[in-house]
């Protein structure tokens, strides 16, 4: 059985991570001036998974040390707050990691919407099930005694590979830089040996204040903050949300152009909340939370035909006056592609076309349609990025949606984006949502995504689909309504360069042959 020294930290709390392990994870971190703060100490607080997230959720990014019988130190870093969200979560830059070994296993990829699983019945939990630390409120067997005596963890399981690298490295790089490890060779190193614990730590990392002219200062201006003054004006009333709600249901293309519904076309990489965000949209208008379209995790898209959604006030209600089109997720080397984007806006796809991650649209689908008239085209079209991810977009991602907007912008669409997710990045957007727009660090990642994608700022739409909620949200509903409002009064300035005559020019026979003759897979 593994000796382990407990020592006093600076707070006056006996831990095991020695000082050399803790300094370890700072240089991984590359936070060399961190203080680590204990939440978490299952000697002292039991292998409970529901006292677990109540001392350690929206905490911001943790460390979690475990400490087995075997004497092996390891763990993994959380890039992002637990927040007992019920599902599978984004963290870039999470990884798992032995501190003997001094080794990390990093994200297969940055963008997995698998990095960690955030249960309320589960412990500390990476990919998929990479790492299971314990589940449930109780231990496997009754080896529970004194503190730092041999405990086995309900549920403890370890299958790294899956969703983290089984091939650790040393080289203390940021996330952005991993993916290229393989350039200059892996380390070789386990996890772990085993689960039986001596203990299991979780920490959470604060940067120390430094000090300027006499004044304590923020050391770091990444940490998410409130601003005094908001950077986009809102109100946050039942009168606003009711307002929105009778805009958006009062709302008919002009009667000119002779088109029933506004089409609004949804576009973005797989897991960004395409779906999602037609589910939040009909369950506001079906007064409760509804999942129509097909919504999840998994390592492509989900979204497999192209569909035209219609949006109904109420059970049985009529149709309102847009329709929300989704298409199949954006990837890199696969899925929807620059070339298919002209017959999509065009109107020559049908409802419910099947996708062929392989193979581009072109003439000879089923249902092609040759010369659909102005309304069945596009016009509105909005991309949808997942705020969590935004930062390490793969480059052949951001260059296929530059493509796609070059062609968009040829027709003359405007475009809208919306930012998803944006109460995982914040965690005061994550205990408010109406503080959103005070959040300087989701108008930092508004500006960010504008200089990646060249889009005006004012374009970018921060928004948070119902996702664990079980009934609406005002709060939710007043961003999602926002937004769609946008997207309507910008498809109104589109119908704005048409009049009755000049439908049959826009009839979505004008791809260019270019596009018909050359097929690509990208």
């Amino acid at each position: 059985m593994a000796s382990y020294l407990p020592r006093v930290n600076k707070n006056n709390t006996s831990v095991l991570l020695s000082g050399e392990h803790e300094q370890k994870l700072r240089q991984w971190l590359k936070k060399p001036t961190s203080d680590f703060k204990l939440l978490f100490k299952a000697t002292a607080n039991t292998y409970n998974a529901q006292e677990f997230h109540r001392l350690c959720d929206n905490q911001g990014p943790t460390i979690i040390v475990a400490y087995s019988n075997s004497g092996d130190v390891f763990g993994g870093f959380a890039s992002v707050s637990w927040r007992s969200a019920g599902r599978h979560v984004t963290a870039p830059g999470s990884f798992l990691f032995n501190l003997n070994s001094k080794v990390r296993f990093p994200l297969k990829q940055q963008g997995d919407a698998s990095a960690l699983y955030d249960d309320g019945a589960y412990g500390p939990t990476f990919g998929g099930y990479d790492w299971i630390s314990f589940t449930g409120s109780g231990m496997k067997s009754s080896l529970l005694g004194p503190p730092h005596s041999r405990v086995e963890a309900q549920g403890a399981r370890g299958n790294i590979g899956n969703t983290y690298s089984p091939h650790g490295t040393d080289r203390a790089v940021s996330y952005e830089e991993f993916g290229g490890l393989e350039a200059y060779g892996y380390l070789t190193g386990t996890f772990c040996a085993d689960l039986d614990y001596k203990d299991i730590e979780v920490y959470t990392i604060r940067d120390k204040p430094v000090v300027i002219g006499g004044k304590r200062a923020d050391a770091s201006p990444n940490v998410p903050r409130l601003k005094e003054t908001a950077w986009r004006t809102m109100e946050w009333t039942v009168s606003t949300r009711d307002d929105l709600v009778r805009e958006v249901s009062e709302y008919r293309p002009l009667d000119s152009t002779k088109v029933p519904q506004a089409q609004i076309l949804l576009l973005g990489p797989a897991g960004a909340g395409k779906s999602s965000y037609f589910n939040t949209i009909n369950s506001i208008f079906r007064g409760h939370v509804t999942s129509q379209a097909v919504t999840g995790i998994a390592p492509h898209s989900l979204t497999n035909k192209f569909r035209r959604y219609e949006v109904r006030s109420g059970r049985g209600g009529g149709a309102l006056g847009f329709r929300l089109c989704d298409t199949m997720g954006l990837e890199d080397g696969q899925g929807l592609g620059v070339a298919d984007i002209p017959y999509l806006l065009g109107g020559n796809v049908p409802d419910r076309y099947q996708f062929n991650p392989a193979v581009s649209i072109d003439p000879s689908i089923p249902g092609f349609k040759v010369k659909p008239p102005l309304a069945e085209t596009i016009h509105c079209v909005t991309f949808v990025i997942d705020a969590c991810v935004m930062s390490v977009l793969s480059q052949g991602i951001v260059d296929k949606i530059k493509g796609l907007r070059t062609k968009i912008n040829e027709r003359g669409i405007p475009t809208v984006v919306l930012l998803t997710k944006v109460d995982e990045v914040c965690r005061e957007v994550a205990k408010d949502l109406s503080v959103v727009y005070s959040s300087a660090f989701v108008q930092d990642k508004v500006k960010e995504l504008s200089g990646r994608l060249g889009v005006s700022v004012s374009n970018i739409l921060p928004v948070k689909n119902y996702a664990t909620e079980m009934e609406l949200d005002r709060r939710v509903d007043i961003l999602a309504l926002t937004a769609l409002r946008q997207m309507l009064r910008f498809a109104d300035n589109y119908f704005d360069d048409f009049d009755e005559d000049q439908e049959e020019e826009h009839d979505g026979s004008d791809v260019e042959p270019v596009d018909i003759i050359h097929v690509s897979t990208n």
